[in-house]
């Protein structure tokens, strides 16, 4: 009876401090909500690790915790940054490149999980109207697509993040994962023609030779036209070819699946909001920048060794002409560091005096999953 007793008395206290812990993380969260996008990122993993030591507690458990804490705290500031774009609203207004079904869609869809928001989709006929409308504030975010891992940068994309007043507060790399769609009733072997824009019958084209060489094939403007114009035709003769997400939203499911060429093929997709958001310690950042500087030898390498000799790591370089200026470039880096870092300050310390102009475009979470 008594060992009964102070099971049951521990089992009680073990409640207690669990409730407190899920108290002090839910005032921990309005803490984050009211500092919104520009909040401190709370203490530092050396803090941390010497909280661990004086409380006996696991170096793993205090780090792993802290993770989890960090990428919850990036996804409040996403969100505080988009309610306070959007003026409260309760879904957040986001630009994409229509119509739902495109893997542009998909890119959103999936930031809505991440971010664990509701966004109010606004679709798009240009990446131009998509800068436009978060500039103007029509809507808080937008998506823009800015490489493929087969194809490379789009630059058209490129040259919009360098004149707009835009900031990249997220990315998101969306499997480019096509699917036969077909109506009801339908499969494979009923199937006699094709309808997708015509990248995907290019990235699919070893499938259907083998599968379905005497398929005809049907041009259309995008993936989601394509789904569209299969769901209107309701025959069990007609497949689209694209996401199967997308297909989702025209009634359409998968007749088989995991089509391309290649099957490690992503979107790399850009979110971007009228301002910068802050990202919380212990989450991957990625800052990303461009900048001009003299045609002069050595000049290039000297931004480089500024991130270099600061162990900075840069992933991305890419020059491209400046219109109005002929004959010169501006350059684009993407590197995996939090601008707020004090390597990443030194290194934009050393970059102003290197470069005619340089402009942050972003600091935000990396998609590292």
């Amino acid at each position: 009876m008594e060992k009964e007793t102070q099971k049951n008395m521990t089992a009680d206290t073990e409640k207690k401090i669990d409730e407190e812990i899920l108290r002090l993380l839910s005032e921990r969260e309005k803490i984050v909500m009211n500092a919104g996008a520009s909040g401190s990122s709370g203490s530092t993993e050396e803090e941390r690790r010497r909280a661990a030591e004086e409380y006996g507690l696991s170096q793993h458990m205090v780090s792993g915790l802290f993770r989890l804490i960090a990428e919850n705290d990036a996804s409040l500031r996403q969100y505080s940054l988009f309610r306070r774009a959007s003026e409260g609203k309760s879904e957040i207004p986001a630009s994409f490149l229509g119509p739902m079904g495109t893997y542009s869609s998909e890119a959103l869809v999936m930031m809505e999980e991440k971010c664990a928001v509701k966004f109010s989709p606004v679709s798009c006929s240009s990446f131009r109207e998509i800068v436009d409308n978060v500039e103007s504030g029509i809507t808080a975010a937008g998506f823009l697509p800015m490489e493929n891992s087969n194809s490379g940068s789009i630059n058209d994309v490129l040259d919009l993040l360098r004149t707009g007043k835009v900031m990249i507060t997220g990315e998101v790399h969306v499997p480019i994962n096509h699917s036969l769609l077909v109506t009801e009733g339908a499969d494979e072997g009923t199937i006699t023609d094709i309808y997708s824009h015509y990248q995907p019958f290019e990235q699919c084209s070893r499938y259907l030779a083998a599968r379905l060489p005497e398929a005809r094939h049907h041009f259309c403007s995008s993936t989601a036209a394509a789904m569209e114009e299969v769901a209107k035709l309701a025959s069990t003769h007609a497949a689209a070819l694209g996401g199967e997400r997308g297909g989702r939203f025209y009634g359409l499911h998968a007749a088989a699946r995991s089509l391309a060429n290649n099957p490690n093929n992503f979107t790399r997709f850009l979110m971007i909001g009228p301002s910068e958001v802050r990202v919380s310690s212990g989450v991957q950042a990625k800052t990303t920048m461009i900048f001009t500087i003299d045609n002069v030898p050595g000049a290039l390498v000297k931004v480089l060794l500024a991130l270099s000799e600061r162990k900075i790591n840069m992933i991305k370089l890419q020059s491209r002409p400046i219109p109005e200026r002929p004959f010169e470039e501006f350059f684009y880096v993407d590197m995996m560091a939090d601008i707020n870092s004090a390597a990443m300050q030194e290194a934009l310390g050393e970059i102003r005096k290197l470069t005619l102009d340089y402009k942050v475009l972003g600091s935000y979470p990396a998609d590292v999953e």
